[in-house]
């Protein structure tokens, strides 16, 4: 029984050993790392440009992801409820927020292109917010 023991510890430290290995070996990309990417070439942003959007998105991302979960969770719990429709409202400040943060980092051309792009979102969430 001991054996069996120590050979799944030693298999579950192999696994974790060689999953931390491959993270550090791969460069994992920070999940916003594609749209930083897309906006660069859509836009055709500075690298110092792209680098403040990263981090833009860096400050603001956890918090959106927050506030998504939550979402998810009383929608699950009570669909159309008070709380989830002022959580809705806090995404849509959030997601509002964070576009304007980056729209300040660009030039005017670029800008214009890049709300002609989040429109959509921008909609869709305000839509979500005034029920």
């Amino acid at each position: 029984m001991r054996r069996l023991l120590y050979a799944i510890l030693l298999a579950l430290l192999v696994a974790v050993g060689a999953h931390a290995w491959y993270l550090h070996v791969h460069d994992v990309p920070a999940p916003y790392e594609a749209e930083i990417r897309w906006l660069a070439a859509e836009l055709n942003l500075t690298p110092a440009q792209a680098e403040q959007i990263r981090a833009l998105h860096a400050s603001h991302c956890p918090d959106m992801d927050s506030l998504h979960e939550e979402l998810e969770q009383q929608r699950a719990a009570a669909p159309g409820a008070p709380a989830c429709e002022e959580v809705e409202k806090r995404c849509a400040q959030s997601t509002e927020r964070l576009i304007n943060e980056v729209a300040a980092v660009l030039n005017a051309e670029q800008r214009a292109r890049y709300l002609d792009l989040v429109k959509p979102c921008l909609r869709a969430d305000q839509g979500k917010a005034d029920r």
